[in-house]
């Protein structure tokens, strides 16, 4: 939060107390008292629905607060000689010098100050207004807003104000975020969020917008919007979609489908589309989306391949997306086309070229490590995250984030608000307009109406798609602090968290917020879970894994909610959310627990109580159960704790590889060992495979007498890479592991799965992991695991140097892939 610090002279005086007299201190003005007040709430005669909606909220909470009815008032009344004067275009500010008090504002900000007997609330268009009086409630009165059943408002018997000049501007632009509270629009105006994200369709949106209060925040919709272009469309115009094997090709699944994005046509199509989305708001701010479906396909016509070979995949991308916003803004000047620097976009473009000024890039860091800073970890640092953003914001004057607080094992501990913290102070650092904190509220919901400590919520605000439980998986306490941070990025959160708990779980507030800074404390894991950080020490996690907790952790925190529940006694209200705070740690334990542990049957019982009481709908997923599964069937399968299996540790058929070990002898003049190959072509980038790269190394095999040696300098449209194909079959999972040594100074050493059809044919990059730099001497393990589709009758493995000039050494051995037999199904 940008304050003006010299400006900022406070000295509010809030009372609970006897009557003093109003006249004994001229510097003082008692706004309310005894539930009386003589102000009234002028705002302009022309407010904005929202305005008008807001000032009669922030009444509302005035009058909760001190009993007393404030009256609100247009500025075309006479005026009176006590008043809250609200709006940068109030007449009443003429009158007291300060017409242009808000003149050079920036969007978002506001001042309040008191001038006299009247207080004054004035901020920028198009919200800075409502933030400037959801800030004084917020930062003078001391209410906060924690979820949408739990609030506090302090009770005054008298309210008196000293001086006050408190100006303040968001650390970003663009605020908004998805937990279950965001579809309660109180919870969102009052927490100072200015946009929505459509989650559950239409629907949800229409309901979240139906409240005046939110009426004027931005509504982006459709973030894979080319995901919805019609099939049809491929009968009239087949040139538009893209081209694999020499055919344009349209898959039946839509967000398998990709377009040609050369094509100026497809580009006049998706401008009339976005143009119809429009119609009517020439003179408004609207935003309409334009991202790529969410795949790795491509298109490999000649012209796409050429661009490629210029601009990378993201410059053709967002060539495209120019010429469609040019001719959007030709008609709507003051839309704003929103794009995904995601997956096959998410590099930045190679030509450093510039973005449409009413082009917004939303940048999507989706592979990092989400435990740590993106400029703190070695696993981070290695995939140069924030180097990255820095190339992106040097293309785009509007970018913004799109930022995970999202996690596939959603309701299982983890760590995440202090690494929130620290990603959003740099983005803040670096500029950024916006950031959208992507949370999972799909996993809170449930089919009954039974009580759950909060407000009953259905979901996305239709009850046909079930209801929200709020106070589940700690996604009520980070939404909370996710929209302070995304207000001031200075926010203390374990100050908040404090704050949460004394409010939310009353007698139980010690120990509930010892649970969560235990949660939210990286020492309190024990290791890594899945492959995708297995080289790097430490604890890392990303967005699919949750690492695994200490043995000793689960007993702490098993112990503080022994404590906590006896405290709440039988208020129903604390009870209940304490009870739902445990079922994380009941879900921990039947994950990670031995199957005789004596904790295990207390957790069971508790967990399942709970959950079939709710309604939950389904676990999406956990650490020992990778696939959704309904609520019947996840008991079933904890009923069986003998047969769980951790992800990474499931048994696997035998090794697919011919010559895994690189002992047999080397065909032909080159180094590359026998059944493996060194040439070809790599595509997107179609990159030259450069075999002169590969050596044997009978120095320091791991095991046996000899291994790999790969040796990559920069080369234009060249990259060193040793792989194997194999044939495989639909719907089957396989791993792929190799132990590795690597001395890189530039890019990254990587191994990755690729797709092929019956026809040999690239279909996909499927998925992939990257290895540490620098490793020393010692040998390493790098392991990924994929899926073969539907389309697949062969997948590539391979170790390679990415990207062409990508710089360093590195050597493996004992290259492996199989079958996972997974046990817990």
């Amino acid at each position: 939060m940008k304050t003006n610090q010299a400006a900022v002279l406070l000295t509010l005086f809030l009372y609970a107390c006897t009557a003093i007299d109003p006249s004994a201190a001229a510097d003082q003005q008692t706004l309310a008292e005894s539930g009386k007040t003589a102000y009234k709430i002028v705002i302009p005669e022309n407010a904005d629905v929202s305005d008008k909606a807001v000032a009669a909220d922030f009444a509302d909470i005035l009058r909760k607060i001190t009993g007393a009815a404030f009256a609100i008032v247009t500025d075309d009344s006479e005026p009176g000689e006590y008043e809250i004067v609200v709006g940068a275009d109030n007449a009443r500010l003429a009158e007291l010098g300060l017409d242009d008090m808000a003149r050079d504002f920036g969007e978002g900000e506001y001042e309040i100050r008191t001038v006299g007997k009247k207080l004054v609330i004035a901020g920028a268009p198009i919200r800075g207004t409502i933030n400037g009086m959801y800030g004084f409630l917020q930062d003078h009165l001391g209410c906060r807003w924690f979820t949408p059943g739990c609030m506090k408002m302090p009770r005054q018997t008298k309210l008196t104000l000293g001086e006050i000049q408190d100006r303040q501007k968001p650390d970003f632009i663009w605020r908004t975020q998805n937990p279950q509270m965001h579809w309660d629009g109180a919870w969102t105006a009052r927490n100072r969020l200015n946009e929505c994200k459509t989650f559950g369709g239409t629907v949800s949106t229409n309901m979240l917008m139906s409240d005046d209060r939110v009426k004027t925040i931005g509504n982006y919709a459709s973030g894979h919007a080319m995901s919805y272009i019609p099939k049809s469309l491929f009968e009239t115009h087949p040139e538009y979609y893209s081209m694999t094997g020499g055919k344009r090709t349209c898959p039946d699944n839509p967000n398998q489908r990709n377009y040609c994005m050369s094509n100026d046509g497809l580009a006049r199509y998706m401008a009339d589309v976005l143009k119809k989305k429009l119609r009517g708001s020439e003179n408004e701010r609207r935003f309409v989306g334009l991202g790529h479906p969410d795949n790795g396909n491509f298109c490999q016509c000649d012209v796409c391949k050429a661009s490629y070979d210029v601009r990378g995949i993201s410059g053709t991308y967002m060539v495209f997306d120019n010429k469609v916003t040019e001719m959007v803004v030709a008609q709507y000047p003051k839309a704003v086309v929103t794009t995904l620097a995601y997956g096959i976009s998410y590099p930045p473009p190679k030509d450093g070229m510039t973005m449409h000024p009413n082009l917004r890039v939303v940048w999507c860091p989706i592979s990092s490590c989400y435990a740590h800073g993106f400029g703190e970890c070695d696993a981070n640092l290695d995939r140069h995250i924030l180097e990255d953003l820095a190339q992106w914001q040097a293309t785009s004057s509007r970018l913004t984030i799109w930022h995970y607080t999202y996690q596939s094992d959603e309701l299982m501990p983890m760590p995440r608000m202090r690494a929130h913290a620290q990603n959003l102070r740099a983005y803040a650092k670096m500029n950024v307009q916006g950031v959208f904190g992507q949370d999972t509220p799909d996993s809170s919901r449930r089919t009954h109406e039974a009580f759950d400590g909060d407000k009953l919520m259905p979901a996305y605000g239709d009850v046909k798609y079930g209801y929200f439980t709020v106070p589940f998986g700690l996604l009520h306490l980070r939404g909370y602090l996710f929209s302070r941070l995304l207000w001031d990025v200075d926010f203390d959160w374990e100050k908040g968290v404090r704050d949460f708990c004394e409010t939310y779980y009353g007698p139980a507030a010690d120990e509930m917020a010892r649970f969560v800074l235990l949660v939210e404390s990286i020492d309190s894991y024990e290791k890594t879970m899945g492959a995708t950080y297995k080289s790097y020490s430490g604890v890392h996690m990303d967005i699919g894994i949750a690492p695994k907790l200490k043995a000793t952790v689960i007993d702490d925190m098993n112990a503080l909610f022994e404590k906590a529940l006896p405290k709440v006694g039988p208020d129903k209200t604390y009870l209940r959310r304490v009870e739902l705070a445990r079922a994380s740690v009941d879900l921990a334990i039947l994950c990670f627990a031995a199957a005789d542990s004596p904790l295990r049957q207390p957790a069971f019982d508790c967990f399942f109580a709970l959950t079939e009481e709710l309604g939950l709908k389904r676990i999406k997923r956990t650490i020992v159960s990778f696939d959704s599964k309904t609520l019947a069937e996840f008991k079933a399968l904890m009923l069986e704790p003998d047969k769980l299996v951790i992800p990474g540790e499931e048994p696997v058929g035998l090794n697919l590889l011919a010559n895994s070990s690189f002992e047999l002898a080397i065909m032909g003049t080159t180094g590359v060992p026998d059944s493996w190959q060194g040439d070809g072509s790599y595509l997107p980038e179609n990159y030259t495979v450069d075999p002169a790269g590969i050596a044997i190394d009978t120095t320091r095999a791991y095991s046996g007498k000899a291994c790999v040696k790969l040796t990559k300098k920069p080369a234009k449209n060249s990259i060193v890479s040793l792989r194997q194909r194999f044939d495989v079959k639909p719907g089957i999972s396989y791993r792929a592991k190799v132990r590795y040594q690597a001395d890189v100074t530039t890019g990254g050493a990587h191994i990755i799965f690729t797709a092929f059809n019956k026809e040999g044919k690239w279909l996909r990059h499927q998925s992939g992991a990257r290895g540490i730099k620098q490793t020393g001497d010692q040998w390493r393990e790098l392991a990924v695991d994929t899926k073969s589709e539907d389309d697949t009758a062969q997948l590539m493995i391979e170790f390679l140097f990415y990207n062409d000039q990508a710089d360093g050494v590195a050597w493996i051995d004992d290259f492996e892939c199989a079958v996972i037999e997974k046990a817990s199904k």
